[in-house]
């Protein structure tokens, strides 16, 4: 009923793909084998470059997982604990040991509703360790509010949650494509370039 992809969505620089995206594939390779997907998830993403403004987050990394239907999510609850959650604590930990900037890291739990035909984005929003998992601790309860709510979803809709600043904001913004929400995420958080005045001589 569950299934957990090999693959880590990575929306990053070179920095992050070394310091994270790689250890966490290195890391999830044994518990996709265990939990096997038979399909992956079609992201439909453009690799072309597009014009956006700057961002506080410096990346986005996810893990993406499968489900029959939205009932499955509490399996999910359990292999999320049991067994992905320390494997993001232990490569998140070391990512940020040696990460001193001031920028923003987003986690991503994506879960891919086989039956509907639709995704769910569970983004945490920190600067380091310690507000990640934060966050993170907030992702079954929005697993459960997902799953119990009588939420309107059309199939392929990709639904974004976004959880930061130690609260649980269960608001959903829906988009017809898994990259519109990425876009979204990373326009919420604008870096605030400084004001520079010419001074009068």
């Amino acid at each position: 009923m569950i299934q957990v992809s090999e693959n880590i969505f990575c929306a990053g620089n070179s920095h992050i793909i070394r310091g994270l995206v790689i250890p966490l594939t290195e890391g999830i390779k044994p518990i996709a084998d265990e939990y096997p997907v038979t399909e992956e998830y079609d992201f439909e993403l453009d690799s072309r470059p597009k014009a956006h403004g700057l961002s506080e987050i410096a990346g986005i990394v996810g893990i993406t997982t499968f489900v029959t239907s939205w009932v499955a999510t509490t399996f999910l609850n359990e292999v999320y604990t049991a067994k992905l959650s320390p494997l993001i604590k232990e490569k998140f930990g070391s990512y940020f040991s040696g990460e001193k900037g001031e920028r923003k890291c987003a986690l991503t739990i994506t879960t891919i509703n086989q039956e509907a035909k639709n995704c769910l984005i569970i983004a945490c929003i920190g600067k380091n360790l310690e507000e990640i998992e934060l966050m993170e601790r907030h992702v079954e309860s929005a697993l459960n509010y997902v799953r119990s709510a009588n939420i309107e979803k059309k199939p392929k809709d990709v639904m974004l949650i976004v959880l930061e600043n130690g609260k649980l904001d269960l608001d959903i913004q829906v988009f017809e494509k898994y990259e519109q929400a990425i876009m979204k995420l990373k326009g919420m958080y604008p870096i605030k370039l400084p004001n520079v005045r010419e001074k009068n001589s």
